[in-house]
């Protein structure tokens, strides 16, 4: 994974040979990722999709890496994605897109006029791409992943080659399942007012993509009414924002984010959680004299 390091702006108002440059930089190997409004998808210079098959700039101690003038030109390509899209009816197609994301997760293409659960994207450079469908109205996931996942972490990549024509379908999952429960502290009191963070799970993360957030009531009480898909894998999280944070973080299946675990979701599902209170460590600090 890369560190971001720092970013530029420059404006068409600067002329048609607009200059940027970074300065303080440390030795070693940078990567410069381009985007602007004029381009239909952000990319890595000097024309990469990907940050994985890009070319690398060297700086030295001291050095200035100069790149000289470059037209800023993101690669097109020839290749097709398309298919049909599965769902209940009724569905409100204009309320749906399907996007093509590059490896690294930077979006290529997308077809925002997705016509009768059909799509089709053209002009695609030969690559590699997860094909995500978005659809913005509730009653459904919001987000999911060729060939049916709600992450992209563990959804199946399609390769796209010169020409090529690749065909992906999908299904826009209803959420008809609920979630509720619950969270409690050590000697049984409801807890009000913590957070509760749900989450779709992927096979190597249990909180690859949330999904929704809500807020316990008086006692204790949350719920996700009919925001979960039946089958899917999800996670929770619940932790208090308040100023005194009383209670510690609290991850369903483990004591930490790194071992946490997940659930399927069923038609109703519950979920009670029981907060433990935060500890402390105190002292005093003295000289060598001990003042």
């Amino acid at each position: 994974d890369l560190d971001w390091v720092d970013e530029r702006e420059i404006y068409s108002s600067d002329g048609p040979q607009a200059s940027f440059s970074f300065g303080g930089l440390a030795p070693g190997d940078y990567y410069l990722r381009l985007n602007a409004s004029i381009l239909s998808h952000s990319y890595w210079w000097p024309s990469a999709l990907t940050s994985d098959s890009a070319e690398a700039i060297t700086v030295t101690a001291g050095g200035t890496a100069n790149l000289g003038a470059f037209a800023l030109a993101a690669p097109s390509g020839t290749g097709v994605v398309k298919g049909t899209i599965s769902a209940q009816a009724g569905v409100n197609w204009s309320s749906a897109s399907v996007e093509l994301e590059t490896t690294d997760g930077s979006t290529v293409a997308s077809d925002e006029s997705v016509a009768g659960g059909a799509y089709e994207i053209t002009g695609v450079p030969a690559g590699t791409y997860f094909v995500r469908l978005h659809y913005n109205q509730s009653g459904y996931a919001s987000d999911s992943w060729y060939p049916g996942l709600l992450t992209r972490n563990g959804a199946t990549p399609v390769e796209v080659g010169d020409g090529a024509t690749i065909t992906a379908n999908l299904t826009l999952s209803a959420t008809t399942a609920s979630l509720s429960g619950t969270v409690t502290g050590p000697n049984g009191e409801p807890v009000s007012g913590v957070y509760v963070e749900l989450s779709a799970s992927s096979p190597t993360d249990p909180f690859a993509n949330d999904v929704a957030e809500t807020e316990t009531d008086a006692h204790g009480h949350y719920a996700f009414n009919s925001e979960l898909v039946s089958g899917q894998a999800y996670s929770i999280r619940v932790y208090d924002d308040s100023e005194a944070e009383q209670y510690l973080t609290y991850y369903y299946g483990g004591v930490s984010y790194d071992t946490a675990g997940s659930f399927v979701a069923g038609t109703t599902t519950t979920l009670d959680v029981t907060m433990q209170v935060v500890g402390s460590v105190s002292g005093t600090v003295t000289d060598a004299v001990g003042s």
